[in-house]
């Protein structure tokens, strides 16, 4: 994106973000002096255009810079992108305009690198996710087994139309020898 910035004055713009960012701003001068970028909070951006001592976010700034590359983590929030070609910084415009380039790259940090980078809600929707997953997995596994058994039971008392008695084969008595007298211990008679 061009831009020029008129000599002793600030062009900026508001930048939000839903989540925390790793944000890169890529600048290149194309005609003009050096200048200083940096991201400020709403009161910090104030006195900056109002030409008072301004503060901007620790890690955020880049001075007297013709090309380079601002590079800052930011928590979830609103700031202020100030491109400045005051004397506030190190660059010294001396009251010329500055015309440049600038591109902007926001990557969402991960929450396992300690970011926050998902938020609850996030975190609460793959949790659902994955309880009506475990629900469906059970479901089908108890239809499974339920048409299992149905397809390979045996005949027996369960199957019996209602009002049937349920009658056990009939099997004839089993058959023992005849019993044997035991050999006597005393001598036939005679």
């Amino acid at each position: 994106m061009d831009k020029t910035v008129k000599a002793d004055s600030v062009f900026g713009f508001i930048v939000e973000f839903d989540k925390n960012v790793q944000y890169k701003v890529t600048i290149r001068v194309t005609a003009g002096p050096n200048i200083d970028v940096g991201v400020f909070v709403k009161d910090e951006y104030i006195k900056l255009k109002q030409g008072e001592p301004a503060v901007p976010i620790t890690g955020c700034v880049v001075y007297n810079v013709a090309n380079g590359t601002l590079k800052c983590s930011l928590e979830k929030g609103s700031y202020n992108l100030a491109f400045d070609n005051t004397d506030w910084g190190e660059a010294k415009p001396g009251g010329q305009a500055v015309t440049l380039d600038f591109q902007l790259v926001e990557t969402y940090i991960p929450s396992d690198t300690g970011g926050g980078g998902e938020d609850e809600s996030d975190m609460n929707t793959m949790a659902i996710g994955v309880i009506i997953g475990i629900i469906v997995a059970v479901v089908v596994a108890v239809v499974v087994v339920i048409v299992y058994l149905r397809r390979n039971r045996q005949p027996g008392p369960q199957m019996l139309a209602p009002g049937q008695v349920y009658q056990p084969p009939q099997q004839p008595p089993p058959q023992f020898p005849p019993p044997q007298q035991p050999p006597s211990q005393y001598p036939p008679p005679g």
